[in-house]
């Protein structure tokens, strides 16, 4: 049985009633449509950013903080030599700091971690205004089509936001709790090989969410069959979806230069542009998915239910004929009424019109 076989269809298509283009719409390309919405609509994608970055800005001020104190403590040290996380390392009170300053930084990702919980419902109204773009709607109005999604759908939102940033954070909390754990003399090889593991899950969550996110405003769907439709999709088209996620993830893996300057701009750079665009990006990719098998699926089952049944045929003159007794005039119309009395009521009477109460009395 095929993956696809198994997705979930409920209630109408898509959500009405803003359908999505005809697939001629895309006949040349959807990376040409993305490309060309990036330029001809960069004003709303920079303004849905403004909306979004909004709710990022407590994470980013205690961003601040950190690299701060990460840059007083770094300053303090003695260069000369450079190990781990290009981290200087001349003394033992140069080693003891770097402890101190990686245990401190992982203490400090819980904070960080319930910050970036914030954003999560608001993504709602980005992946509402970026559908549309998408699809080809021109003069979208932002703030009010941003508001709409994240009434009807922030709650969704913010349950797989808040599933996809828990498995962020324990990736990350796990490689600093094993760099501190190699500079205080463990062994390194069995950790990083469970780092990556752990890395592999989360570009695998990263891509479930996306389908989910994309999913929400489109179909109207129950929330666990999204959830549902999400796992077949990343699973079923998994080496297509994680070659996708690693390539739009690749500005990230500058965070682990160990470097807080790069870490800010590029944290900072992705907050404040790349967040719509992204959205747009996803929305490309997993609608073309859509398109090609839970579409499918969609007008196959309408086509069925468009056939007549021999079974739905017989009921229908079943109770027509039902119909036709309790209310003969209705169901006769205008000439036949009183023909049809007649023969129900024969029919009711076993066949003796003189038994039957509106029977013609004959003339003697």
């Amino acid at each position: 049985m095929k993956w696809y076989s198994k997705l979930t269809l409920e209630r109408a298509e898509r959500v009405a009633p803003l359908q999505p283009p005809a697939p001629s719409f895309f006949k040349s390309g959807r990376i040409k449509r993305t490309w060309d919405v990036l330029f001809i609509e960069y004003k709303t994608l920079f303004s849905v950013n403004l909306l979004i970055a909004a709710a990022f800005l407590p994470f980013l001020i205690f961003l601040m903080y950190i690299s701060g104190r990460v840059t007083e403590t770094i300053g303090s040290f003695e260069y000369a030599l450079n190990t781990g996380i290009g981290y200087p390392m001349t003394s033992v009170e140069n080693a003891g700091k770097i402890i101190e300053l990686v245990s401190s930084i992982r203490r400090d990702l819980i904070y960080a971690f319930l910050l970036l919980l914030i954003p999560g419902p608001f993504l709602s109204g980005v992946f509402s205004v970026t559908r549309l773009l998408g699809w080809g709607h021109s003069g979208v109005k932002v703030f009010k089509v941003f508001l709409e999604g994240l009434k009807k759908h922030w709650w969704k939102y913010a349950a797989v936001y808040s599933a996809l940033i828990a498995v962020l954070f324990g990736v990350v909390y796990f490689g600093f709790y094993h760099y501190e754990n190699t500079l205080n003399g463990a062994s390194a090889v069995f950790g990083w090989l469970i780092f990556a593991a752990l890395a592999v899950a989360a570009l695998t969550a990263v891509c479930f969410a996306a389908y989910c996110f994309v999913m929400i405003p489109i179909y109207d769907l129950k929330f666990g069959s999204v959830l549902k439709n999400a796992a077949l999709y990343t699973v079923g088209l998994y080496p297509v979806n994680m070659g996708i996620t690693l390539i739009s993830c690749l500005p990230f893996f500058l965070i682990f230069t160990g470097n807080m300057t790069v870490i800010v701009i590029t944290i900072v750079i992705a907050v404040f542009i790349l967040l719509s665009i992204y959205a747009l990006v996803f929305d490309a990719f997993c609608e073309y998915g859509f398109e090609n098998f839970l579409d499918k699926l969609y007008e196959a089952k309408a086509s069925e239910r468009s056939k007549p049944s021999s079974n739905n045929g017989k009921k229908k003159e079943r109770k027509k004929a039902v119909n036709v007794y309790n209310n003969p005039k209705k169901a006769a119309g205008d000439g036949g009424a009183k023909k049809t009395v007649v023969g129900a009521d024969k029919a009711a009477s076993g066949g003796n019109s003189k038994n039957a109460p509106n029977a013609p009395k004959k003339k003697k």
